[in-house]
């Protein structure tokens, strides 16, 4: 979804490692520079300190707080997210974030809640195999933490990534040959509804600066189906009935003193709403276009399709 530099061409290299993804992305991806003087409006910041960040040079910077997303220490700080929907996704990130002390780290999120997500990124763990500078690949679910790690010594820039395809989130890193490799895997049975960035300070509180001058997101997200030829629509059970019927089952008409605009389901019960995907649509030039669907209270339920 995002490809690695072609063969013969190389970024600038910005450190002792030199991975490199390609900045001519995928159409559709959400692709922020940081280039403005404010945030995208698609960002959302958890537990915020507002004194603890900043936009500058056409980059987030990030100076980390005490506090971490590990199993019951739910209280890290200035986590910087996007929206994701149900379905395949593709985040990356280019951050500068020297560490030096123990469980210093940055890098991105796939996140539910403070109990289910995977985070991955630049680390300072000494009891890591071939530390303390590390990729730490981490996943943790109903609180329960597990973790992976990748010598990565003398590294003070990563391209760090994180792919889901149905349960799998893989995380990825721009190795020395300017070519993505695989750092973990990790299964989960809970979905992600966030993706983004953090910075965590060390053990003993000491902060450091993480510096982020790029996010790109490609999600793929629920779609329509659209049906091809000629096609006839069938009740599911003896209750249902076609659009077009003029009569509707008991229990089909919901209060609409209660609900507002009412949705008549054929199967009797209230309709959930129906959101197309969004087509999350920018340029380089950072103009955003974006095309938004209806919601059942125009389109119907999700069975019969007719809206009262």
């Amino acid at each position: 979804m995002i490809a690695a530099y072609p063969p013969g061409e190389e970024p600038e290299p910005p450190g002792p490692v030199v991975p490199g993804p390609d900045p001519r992305l995928p159409e559709g991806t959400f692709r922020e520079e940081f280039e403005g003087a404010e945030l995208d409006d698609r960002f959302s910041i958890i537990n915020e300190q507002a004194g603890a960040w900043q936009l500058k040079d056409s980059a987030l910077t990030l100076t980390s707080q005490r506090g971490d997303t590990w199993q019951d220490s739910n209280d890290a700080k200035n986590l910087f997210m996007v929206d994701v929907p149900a379905g395949d996704f593709s985040v990356a990130t280019h951050l500068t974030a020297p560490v030096s002390k123990d469980f210093q780290g940055a890098g991105l999120l796939a996140w539910k809640d403070f109990d289910n997500y995977v985070r991955a990124g630049l680390a300072h763990v000494s009891s890591a195999p071939g530390g303390p500078v590390v990729i730490e690949s981490a996943a943790e679910s109903a609180g329960s933490y597990a973790s992976q790690f990748t010598a990565r010594p003398g590294s003070t820039t990563e391209w760090p990534r994180l792919d889901r395809k149905g349960k799998e989130i893989t995380v990825s890193y721009g190795d020395a040959e300017g070519n993505w490799a695989k750092a973990a895997s990790f299964s989960v049975d809970w979905n992600a509804t966030k993706v983004g960035l953090y910075a965590l300070a060390a053990q003993d509180g000491t902060g450091h600066s993480a510096t982020f001058d790029s996010f790109w997101l490609n999600e793929a997200g629920p779609a329509d189906l659209v049906p091809e030829g000629p096609f006839t629509l069938e009740p599911a059970k003896e209750l249902g009935f076609l659009a077009a019927d003029k009569k509707r089952p008991a229990g089909a008409e919901h209060d609409q003193a209660q609900h507002g605009t009412a949705i008549h389901c054929c199967r009797g019960r209230r309709s959930r709403p129906r959101w197309p995907a969004s087509t999350g649509l920018v340029s380089p030039g950072r103009q955003r276009g974006r095309e938004k669907g209806k919601t059942a209270t125009d389109q119907g339920c999700w069975h019969c399709m007719a809206a009262g």
